[in-house]
């Protein structure tokens, strides 16, 4: 779906969404949002967390949340960007959760490896071909730099097709141009490690 398509569909979602919610119509709303967005919000979760149950259960208490807070919702956001950053936050709580489950583990058992579930991208280019060298060039930035802000900037960026000036709201943190700026200097990157594995862009 390009960036236009996918602008005039979540335009025409918040008007129709807006019109439930004034009528009183929450449960409408709300599977409204369910239809329109639920399969990106659940891959944007799988993104992040790499867990398909845990995604599952994000999405469900995104649309819980989402749910109770449909009254009151601010229409300076549009629907789509106020859902990712619902499932962005419970997802972000999750792997806090983990880690410090992680932590109680190793002082237990001194020799337990620890894993970083940081947040992986793997569809930066929808180029089926690309998506395996790819997500291992991803895979070892990840490990190299342990920066979880730049892999989720990359997800919404290429995989969801959202601006910058969105993508910072749903961080909560940097501005559009530094947003730009971060993604800028990762990509050189990635095509060098695409390249170097028998990728081309």
């Amino acid at each position: 779906m390009s960036g236009a398509t996918s602008k005039f569909a979540d335009k025409a979602v918040d008007e129709q969404c807006q019109k439930l919610i004034h009528e009183g119509a929450l449960r409408e709303a709300l599977e409204l949002l369910m239809e329109a967005y639920g399969t990106s919000v659940y891959a944007f979760c799988c993104e992040i967390l790499r867990d398909t149950h845990a995604a599952a259960d994000i999405l469900q208490t995104t649309f819980v949340q989402v749910y109770n807070n449909l009254a009151g919702f601010e229409k300076r956001l549009s629907f789509r960007v106020w859902l990712l950053t619902i499932a962005r936050n419970r997802a972000v709580d999750h792997l806090r959760s983990l880690r410090r489950k992680e932590k109680l583990s190793i002082q237990m058992d001194g020799n337990m490896d620890i894993t970083d579930a940081s947040p992986l991208a793997d569809q930066l280019i929808h180029k089926q071909q690309l998506l395996k060298i790819l997500e291992q060039c991803l895979e070892e930035f990840r490990i190299q730099t342990k920066d979880t802000s730049t892999l989720s900037t990359l997800v919404l960026r290429f995989r969801e097709n959202l601006p910058y000036e969105q993508i910072s709201k749903i961080l909560g943190s940097s501005t559009a141009v530094a947003l730009r700026v971060r993604v800028t200097r990762v990509l050189p990157k990635l095509k060098q490690c695409i390249e170097s594995k028998g990728g081309k862009l």
